[in-house]
This record gives structure tokens, sequence and C-alpha cells, in this order.
């Protein structure tokens, strides 16, 4: 009887659980481009900029970039930035374009006339740093300049002068700064990927997995605590901590890594998951997302739920299809703002039609405002 009982409690907690398919809600949905918001100035602000930098800072309303070194023949950092302003200046016009694909595809072809040369490295407390031969790095910040031999620097990661090497910088502070270095060594063409700590007197170095067991445990013995404002707390205990560029977080508590399932989906700002937003096609029905405490505790409290109805989707869009996807997959996450791409199958043969659907949680986490738009956003 115990068993029986057991059994019915787990079936209703089931059917309890998010991802249970209940009574399609219907939504009015929007088929223009959405207004101007803060949420739609951070979208276009990272789909212009994250293939080919990396955010360090915004002050005074300038964003600041380090260009992403992708080769190893890339022996500096190129820093460069724009305005808020001139953001919105750069892509205000899609808001009232007849075509917003096109107007929108335009905008990341057209990028570099947006983004400047940083001519004061100082205010921003950039590192200015030159690979030279032998693999040493050459140092420069506002108050020191040092050298190191790389091969010193990463000697337990028994990285020789001729190991071809990549580097970039991936978060700054006032007093200190992190380097993602990768090393191909040269004698049998594995790979190292590690980080660089240092502050700005270059007096204080240390070099830490991020990926690994490694960054929970130097954390925990403290070995980082002269870097923490480099990385990003979780929570508001600060038990959840992850570095720039990392996929690893860490458990201070545990003294363990954690990571992301990778059928779920971290949001960029890193407080939030979208459960299930990695699988391709996106399963439909009701969509779950939680905040990354909630998360990583494996708690069932959720931030938003709504429901992914492809018919209603179809149907709105006047589309003679199947009411099925073949691609369905969540494009961009931050914060309060959805962004997922759907390709509709046809009644015969084919595709019947695709369009990015943006979910705007801003003004209610309860009910969202959808809109059906197609950016070219694949």
């Amino acid at each position: 009887m115990k068993r029986y009982l057991f059994l019915v409690f787990t079936c209703v907690l089931l059917l309890l659980a998010c991802g249970k398919r209940n009574e399609p809600t219907q939504f009015v949905y929007e088929t223009n481009f959405p207004d101007h918001s803060p949420r739609l100035k951070k979208f276009i602000k990272d789909y212009i900029s994250s293939d080919v930098a990396y955010h360090l800072a915004t002050k005074d309303q300038v964003n600041v970039y380090a260009k992403k070194n992708l080769g190893s023949q890339q022996k500096t950092i190129e820093y460069v930035q724009f305005s808020d302003e001139q953001l919105k200046q750069f892509y205000e016009h899609i808001l009232d374009a007849e075509s917003p694909k096109t107007e929108f595809v335009n905008l990341r072809e057209s990028k570099e006339a947006l983004f400047q040369t940083v001519d004061d490295t100082d205010a921003y407390h950039l590192p200015k740093i030159n690979l030279e031969e032998g693999n040493i790095f050459n140092i420069k910040t506002s108050i020191s300049e040092k050298s190191f031999k790389l091969s010193d620097l990463l000697k337990e990661y028994d990285v020789g002068v001729n190991d071809k090497v990549i580097f970039n910088v991936v978060a700054v502070d006032n007093d200190s700064f992190q380097i993602d270095v990768q090393v191909k060594r040269k004698e049998d063409s594995s790979k190292i990927n590690t980080s660089v700590f240092m502050t700005h007197d270059l007096q204080n170095t240390f070099v830490s997995q991020t990926y690994t067991g490694e960054f929970p445990n130097n954390i925990v013995k403290g070995n980082l605590n002269l870097y923490e404002n480099l990385f990003v707390k979780l929570d508001s205990e600060g038990r959840y901590i992850k570095a720039a560029n990392s996929f690893g977080i860490a458990d201070t508590v545990e003294n363990e890594l954690k990571s992301i399932n990778e059928q779920d989906y971290l949001s960029e700002d890193n407080q939030y998951v979208y459960l299930g937003g990695n699988a391709d096609p996106l399963s439909e029905g009701k969509q779950c997302i939680q905040n990354i405490e909630d998360y990583l505790a494996g708690n069932e409290e959720y931030t938003a739920e709504f429901d992914l109805n492809l018919k209603q989707i179809s149907d709105a869009l006047e589309l003679n299809s199947v009411n099925d996807v073949s691609i369905g997959k969540v494009k961009y996450f931050n914060e309060d703002f959805v962004i997922v791409y759907l390709n509709f199958k046809a009644a015969i043969a084919g595709t019947a039609g695709s369009t990015n659907v943006i979910i705007d949680f801003q003004e209610d986490w309860e009910n969202p405002t959808i809109y059906l738009v197609d950016l070219g956003l694949h």
C-alpha cells in the first residue's frame, strides 16, 4: 500500500512539473519590430560584438572591448569602443524599416564602422600586451611595465618557447586583469587552456584553469582573493562564482565545479537558465526559466513559464505548415529577453517559412509580449 501511494504521489508531482503540456495560452502575437528598450539595445550590442570582441567595461555610457585574437599570428591586443548614443544611431533606422531582416543583417556586416580605437587606455585600466619572440609577454599598465617568460609563468603546464600561443584579455577592473591563454604544443600538437591573473602593479600573478576542479579549489584556498572582482558572482551569498569566458561554475561550499546541463541554456548575464533551451528542435508546450540559484540547488522554483505553441505561431504568420519545425532553437537569451528561431515544415515537403520569436518579459514575467519578426537570425 505504501509503495502504491508513493507511486501515485510521484505521478502527481510529474504532472505538476514544468514541461507538462496544459491547455495552451492564447497569446496576442505582435508582428512588428519591437520598440526601443534597454533589452533590445543590449541584444543588438551583443549581436554586433559577440563574434569579434570581449566586453570589458561600460563607463559613462561608453562600452569598451578587447578585440578577439583568433590566431597565433596575432601578437598584441586591440581595444575598441563605442558609446550608447552611437549604438542607438547605428540601429534606430531598423525600428520602422519595411524589411527588418535585411536591415538587421546589414548591421552585423557594417559593424566595423561603429567600433573606434580606444585612445586613452589608462582611463579604462587596459593593459598593453605584446607577445614577443620566444613566447615572452611584455606587459605595460598605467603604473608598471614588466616582461614574463611564458615558460616560467606557465611552467607547471610545460609551455615551451616555440609553442604556438593565442591570448586574449577577457576581464579588467581597477586593480587587476585576466588573460586567457591557449597553447598548442609544438612537439605533440596537444592544447592547454588556462587563465593568467595579474594585478596592475604586476607584482602579483596567479595561473589557474577555470573549467576544471582547479578553479574552485584555488578559490577556496584563497589563491584568487586578489582577483575576486573579476569574477561573476551568481548568487547573493557568493557561493557560486564564474570566471569570465568560462563555462565552469565554482561551488565554494562544496568545493566542486558545477556546469549547466548540455540541454539547458544559460543567459548572457549568467543569472537565468532556460530549461531545455539548448535542444534542437525545442520541445513544444510549456517552457520554463529558472534563476541560477534555484537551478544549481535543484529546486523546482521557476521565474517564468510560457507556452510555445507552433500552431498559433504558424496561424499568426499565415504559413501553410504542418505545425511542426525542422529547426527550433534559442539564439539569444539575456535576463528577460529571449529570441528563438523556428523553421516550419511544409505540408508536402521542404519548408513553409521561418521566423524569429522574441519573448519579452521586461514588463511582466507572467505575461510576456511575443513578437514574430524575421531577423535573419538562424
